[in-house]
């Protein structure tokens, strides 16, 4: 693993990775329109500073994870 890698973002559908950055602001990027017409990137950034794993609320198909390293 590259050493300026910090974290990863993982989005999770159905128990299955659909999205993967280093970047949240990345990652965000690459959401579905569903999970970005309620929420902006605010709403995650303040999320995954506190937590590192959590299921979407109005969309609870949808988990964002976040791995340090």
């Amino acid at each position: 693993m590259h050493n300026a890698i910090k974290n990863i973002y993982i989005l999770i559908k159905d128990n299955k990775a659909v999205v993967c950055e280093s970047n949240l602001k990345d990652c965000f990027k690459q959401f579905p329109e569903v999970l970005t017409e309620n929420k902006g990137y605010d709403y995650y950034y303040n999320k995954m500073r506190l937590i590192n794993y959590f299921i979407i609320p109005f969309a609870k198909e949808y988990r964002l994870q976040k791995i340090e390293y």
